[in-house]
């Protein structure tokens, strides 16, 4: 765990030192070429630091490793195939590790070298040092690769490849059944013309976890729906946990509030240049929404996830436009991130 995490360190390092020189240096060419590189540099990195990580590294890695090598991977249909696809070339635990760390960085720098924005470098900077990133690439593995081939599902969503994006979304699916919920989510904000309904959703779901409404009963006595297999298990298969904090959690009500409320106090002049912010900060707005509904179910940062992934989404626009904050947007807008990075990793 001591070398993982000074080998973490050196890669955090040299991806802050870039991020910053990136984004405070005006004589460098900031073309799509460069930005590509480093998109494509630093995943190559992480591609061997979560790969080359020792098997007591997660949580969840020697459970994974053991089960592929006694072959007895089980669960989610997605990942019970692949481990099958891994084990016709190697048995190796090693290997395992590379090709689960492999599915999991390739969609994710697919995804930010193939969209055309500006500065997409530091985007792929923010998101990378969300501290739920770590997590995915060497503890709930399953849902990680869920994540990383949704985003690339919504590349080719919106280039138009509809084709590409379902069966995506189904492999996304396969991998970990509660992505239903944040391409649910998503599939309705792209339909959604306001944000006046995600923002009422996540204003009532405050108060109703506050008095620890029974959202996750609500949902299991849905008639077939509750009962669905994919969905249970994605939803209800998490044991009680005796050491974990159930209750409404104030530290992440805080948290995910902060960026709701940034990203509606800037909303109506972000739309202006960036029109796609509106998918986002309602996606934001309805996974946040849930999360602090599932409040009292235990591990319940695992639903937290779906919304974190957009917040480098929605300061995203911070890093492209300069005057939407009055000065040194750039730098406070890594800065924060960075910052919530250290403090909570």
């Amino acid at each position: 765990m001591l070398l993982f995490n000074i080998n973490y360190v050196i890669v955090y390092g040299l991806l802050a030192i870039a991020g910053f020189s990136f984004a405070t240096s005006p004589g460098i060419n900031k073309t799509d070429k460069l930005n590509n590189q480093l998109i494509i540099l630093f995943s190559l990195l992480l591609f061997f630091l979560f790969g080359g990580r020792a098997f007591n590294v997660g949580d969840d890695t020697g459970m994974y490793i053991r089960a592929f090598q006694e072959e007895r991977v089980s669960g989610n249909i997605g990942f019970s195939m692949f481990a099958d696809i891994v084990r016709l070339f190697s048995g190796s635990g090693r290997f395992f590790l590379y090709a689960i760390s492999f599915i999991f960085m390739l969609p994710i720098c697919l995804f930010f070298c193939g969209v055309k924005y500006e500065n997409k470098f530091l985007l792929f900077f923010m998101f990378v040092n969300m501290f739920s990133f770590v997590a995915m690439g060497i503890n709930i593995v399953r849902q990680g690769i869920g994540v990383s081939l949704f985003l690339l599902a919504i590349y080719y969503l919106e280039k138009r490849r509809i084709l590409t994006a379902v069966v995506l979304l189904f492999v996304s699916f396969s991998f970990h059944y509660s992505m239903i919920i944040p391409i649910g989510m998503y599939l309705v904000s792209r339909k959604l013309n306001t944000i006046i309904i995600p923002l009422i959703c996540f204003i009532v779901a405050i108060p109703l976890s506050m008095i620890a409404f029974d959202f996750f009963g609500l949902l299991r006595s849905i008639p077939v729906l509750g009962g669905w297999f994919p969905l249970a298990d994605g939803i209800g298969g998490i044991e009680l946990h005796e050491r974990y904090r159930t209750g409404f959690r104030l530290d992440f009500f805080i948290f995910n509030l902060f960026f709701a409320m940034l990203g509606l106090f800037y909303y109506n002049r972000i739309i202006k240049i960036f029109p796609q912010y509106r998918v986002y900060f309602s996606v934001y707005l309805f996974t946040s929404a849930f999360f602090f509904l599932m409040f009292h179910v235990p591990f319940s940062d695992r639903f937290g996830l779906f919304s974190w992934i957009f917040i480098p989404f929605l300061m995203f626009p911070f890093v492209q436009q300069e005057n939407i904050f009055p000065k040194f947007g750039k730098i406070f807008s890594l800065m924060l991130i960075s910052m919530i990075h250290i403090l909570i990793t």
